[in-house]
């Protein structure tokens, strides 16, 4: 968290702000490399808490919370905000309803949402790959497969459609339901990459 609010608090009003997470999500945020799979003791303040809130403490030990995710976006000053997120549950992170104010500030202040599954699907893995099936498409996308119009860049609804249409049709030969998400506010004409 320290050295994502250092690298936000650099950004300027023309900057563009990129944030890719690839690995593991809980319904409720991402888990970073560091994230803690042992249970706080249930000792002292922690042994008179209710089943529910440690088992809510367990899953968000050392995680990324979505809530810390637009907290960090509404206080950065970048002209142009996106967000890949590779993650079991990662679309999870528009639901409004459950982040408050938050999700308001982040709509008001053109962000992107680019995420590999909805609320309550897991994302794959490519089999015999390193990555998970959204980065793939979304690797090959940018390296110049998506530029559907030829024009050497690759626009936000250029992406989307590549990508959406690739892992949807391989996690369906699966079978697998696996459907990318696009969210938040924004031009679809939006350059997001231009090719040399």
């Amino acid at each position: 968290m320290a050295a994502l609010r250092g690298a936000f608090a650099k950004a300027k009003t023309e900057d563009t702000m990129i944030f890719f997470f690839s690995g593991h999500g809980y319904e409720g945020g991402f888990c970073c490399y560091d994230m803690s799979a042992s249970k706080p003791t249930a000792s002292g303040a922690a042994g008179s808490m209710q089943r529910e809130q440690l088992t809510s403490t367990y899953k968000s030990y050392g995680g990324l919370s979505y809530d810390e995710m637009q907290i960090l976006f509404r206080n950065c000053r970048a002209g142009k905000k996106l967000v890949f997120a590779d993650a079991c549950f990662s679309g999870g992170l528009q639901k409004g309803e459950q982040l408050g104010l938050s999700v308001q500030s982040a709509r008001n202040g053109d962000v992107v949402y680019f995420l590999s599954s909805q609320t309550d699907e897991t994302s794959l893995e490519m089999s015999g790959g390193t990555n998970g099936l959204f980065t793939y498409y979304l690797a090959k996308g940018l390296a110049g497969e998506a530029d559907a119009n030829a024009d050497r860049s690759i626009q936000l609804q250029e992406i989307f459609d590549y990508v959406y249409w690739g892992v949807t049709a391989y996690a369906g030969r699966i079978p697998h339901n696996q459907h990318p998400v696009l969210w938040g506010r924004f031009d679809k004409t939006m350059t997001v990459f231009k090719l040399k």
